[in-house]
């Protein structure tokens, strides 16, 4: 019994590090002037976590760090109300030395001129993701396009809790000319998929998903934006964040003068 008891727990303790691997650091902040409040109405510098997969992680007693040769420097507090990260979902990390503000306020603020940032299990050992920036400009973010994948760009609007798609600085890209939207990949999909468009002059732009009655889902971009090659994310979830049924649904892009709608297919 007791060999059969430490193997279920072994197994589960490889499974939820097997899980737990998913969680990347997507965006940081590291010069805060006039961005972003953490909800106290302080502006504070951010590292935002990103899970790509399809089961909820918590990462309560993991550790946060901005020092190589110090993985365990802080301590999340183990606090499932705010801790816990959905599939496809992000979680904020206020970078404000001042962990007395809440469970996620690291001990510790980032340097502007660029460091060391480390996300480690609870163990103090395993490296879930780590990253070493150089010198940042106020108020313009760092983060992966798309959403946890491997390209890293400067992001103009900063994006702490949301997806990075469609706000990140595209440099020595020629401008697209004409309106296009792309079929999005990959579809099916299960949880997350890519929407590209393309915009040929400053406008206003509306991304929108709707199930296959017509009802809207939620929206992805509703912003004037300036001209570019734009990718956005859908982590098929809706307006108030819950997790969508499986089906036919529809996205639609929307500016002065295009119209245009395409079908994808979301699978559990």
């Amino acid at each position: 019994m007791k060999k059969s008891v430490i193997l279920v727990l072994f197994n589960f303790f490889i499974i939820s590090s097997l899980m737990s691997q998913n969680i990347v650091i997507n965006e940081f902040l590291a010069g805060s002037d006039s961005c972003c409040d953490d909800g106290t109405g302080e502006i504070e510098d951010f590292i935002e976590l990103f899970n790509p997969g399809t089961t909820a992680v918590d990462i309560g007693g993991w550790y946060a760090t901005d020092d190589v040769s110090e993985p365990t420097k802080h301590q999340i507090p183990s606090d499932s109300s705010n801790t816990i990260i959905p599939a496809g979902g992000y979680l904020v990390l206020w970078a404000s030395s001042k962990p007395d503000r809440g469970s996620l306020h690291v001990d510790f603020k980032l340097s502007k001129g660029g460091e060391y940032i480390g996300l480690v299990l609870s163990d103090g050992v395993t490296l879930i993701d780590s990253l070493t920036f150089g010198s940042q400009t106020d108020d313009i973010s760092y983060g992966r396009v798309p959403d946890g994948g491997s390209s890293w760009s400067d992001i103009t609007t900063p994006s702490p809790g949301t997806s990075n798609a469609g706000l990140f600085v595209q440099e020595n890209i020629s401008l697209p000319f004409e309106f296009q939207l792309q079929q999005n990949y990959p579809n099916p999909f299960n949880p997350t998929t890519s929407i590209s468009f393309s915009v040929v002059k400053s406008d206003y732009v509306e991304l929108n998903i709707y199930d296959i009655l017509g009802n809207k889902v939620t929206t992805l971009m509703n912003n004037h934006i300036n001209p570019g090659n734009y990718n956005l994310q859908w982590n098929g979830r809706d307006f108030n964040g819950k997790s969508v049924s499986a089906g036919v649904y529809l996205y639609q892009l929307k500016a002065k003068g295009f119209n245009q709608t395409k079908k994808m297919l979301f699978v559990k």
